[in-house]
């Protein structure tokens, strides 16, 4: 989805009322001469409950007005993810999260979220996990940015009820062999390959 508004003015600029918006795509202001244009633009009592986006790269999507109540970035790829510049911000706190679709790896996401202060964000700092990754937002290399930086988890835990003969796994440190003759119940956990 591509929004642009062609004549001066903001790519979106809502005025009332409450809304949703997911941007996949690119959301722009037009050109205004003197005055600065906003991907996004709030006024009045105008409010977002969810912003998800992917709009990154040199081209932030660019924001004025009360924060959402929930940011949700989207990443593409380690080199394709969203980035949400707020440029002024009266009211309102956000909950920064990673949207569901996204594609994690191991990496660290520079700024994701610019000119937002710790006081403007509800979660910041907080781990979380989405798969088998688990994520936090950590404070940028300048003032109010701010990186998400995934990490791998493992793969997770669960239970299993039926193999069929034996069950081998190999990690670099090691091999975990569970039969199907036997049980296994004890904790393990998996430290660095001994040299």
């Amino acid at each position: 989805m591509y929004y642009y508004q062609s004549r001066s003015g903001d790519g979106i600029n809502l005025s009332g009322g409450t809304t949703a918006i997911t941007n996949l795509g690119t959301i722009v202001g037009g050109t205004s001469g003197s005055s600065t244009t906003y991907g996004i633009r709030l006024t009045g009592s105008a409010s977002i409950s969810t912003l998800a986006n992917a709009q990154g790269g040199n081209n932030p999507l660019t924001y004025y007005g009360t924060l959402p109540s929930t940011y949700n970035v989207v990443v593409q790829s380690s080199t394709s993810f969203g980035k949400f510049a707020v440029d002024y911000w009266s009211s309102g706190s956000l909950a920064f999260g990673v949207d569901s679709t996204s594609i994690l790896e191991t990496n660290r996401y520079v700024n994701v979220l610019t000119g937002v202060g710790a006081s403007g964000i509800t979660n910041e700092e907080t781990e979380f996990s989405l798969g088998s990754y688990a994520w936090n937002l950590i404070a940028g290399s300048t003032a109010n940015s701010w990186d998400l930086l995934v990490t791998f988890r493992g793969m997770g835990t669960g239970t299993t009820t039926d193999i069929a003969s034996s069950n081998t796994t190999t990690f670099a440190g090691g091999t975990l062999l569970v039969s199907s003759s036997g049980q296994y119940g004890q904790n393990w956990s998996l430290g660095s390959a001994a040299t």
